[in-house]
């Protein structure tokens, strides 16, 4: 069996939680992100608005049709079994939303690019191991990116391109070692970053003042435990230990050159 699924396996028999349902309902929101209420007022606008254009279209994705549903604002290839992006004849310039949840994709679909619009896409539940630096010189509007239980090992600096609209991003169940390129995102609202393989956090992310939803496994090791998903309170209490470790690190000689 490919590592990389034995790798997929380990992890969901390892942390056994309900998947992210990142497009709930038809406002489209993860169950542990706390939306943007215009943002989510929105979406449920340009549902109403576009429920009489639904359409099902037979597409070729390169071995069997897959029936795929699309609007002109939400793009759904969810749970489709494909590991590649299909031929689809139709206009992206108008699609804010792309859900491919639950697929085979190992590569992030270039496609996507022609989507300048994207407010939203769900990659979670992938085999994706390697986001590409042209990923962060697109999407000019991406509100929120989510890739969790996948591959990733590593984060581009280039994340930094998306710092002045990002606001929510979905990291969980991946191999990230390091979280240093997340500091410069300081509109982001919503960070997921439990069930990785980073051991420290860098002291630069109390410049994140915007953040108010933290998902980090570290909080269930406390006494008495408190759930992952932490609000401000508590991300600013995580911040004064990162400052008052780093300030007792300093002091102590052995840790100094």
């Amino acid at each position: 069996m490919d590592s990389n699924i034995v790798t997929l396996i380990e992890q969901s028999n390892k942390y056994n939680s309900s998947k992210t349902n990142f497009f709930k309902t038809k406002l489209f929101v993860s169950n542990n992100h706390s939306p943007n209420r215009e943002y989510s007022k929105h979406v449920a606008q340009t549902e109403t608005v576009q429920y009489n254009r639904y359409q099902s279209k037979e597409v070729n994705s390169g071995r069997n049709s897959k029936k795929i549903s699309f609007n002109t604002y939400l793009l759904n290839l969810a749970k489709q079994n494909i590991d590649m992006f299909p031929k689809i004849k139709c206009d992206f310039a108008n699609i804010q939303m792309v859900d491919l949840q639950d697929n085979r994709f190992r590569l992030f679909p270039k496609e996507l690019y022609q989507m300048k619009k994207v407010q939203i896409i769900n990659l979670n539940s992938n085999f994706i191991k390697v986001l590409p630096e042209e990923l962060f010189d697109n999407f000019p509007s991406i509100i929120n990116f989510s890739i969790s239980n996948n591959l990733v090992v590593m984060l581009p600096k280039k994340i930094s391109h998306w710092q002045s609209h990002l606001e929510i991003l979905e990291l969980s169940k991946n191999r990230l070692q390091k979280l240093y390129p997340l500091i410069t995102l300081i509109n982001l609202r919503s960070l997921f970053i439990q069930s990785n393989e980073f051991q420290y956090i860098p002291i630069e992310f109390k410049n994140l003042k915007k953040l108010n939803e933290l998902g980090l496994d570290w909080f269930k090791y406390l006494n008495p435990p408190i759930d992952p998903i932490v609000n401000r309170p508590y991300i600013e209490k995580l911040f004064q230990s990162l400052e008052e470790k780093q300030l007792k690190d300093v002091e102590d000689p052995s840790q100094i050159n």
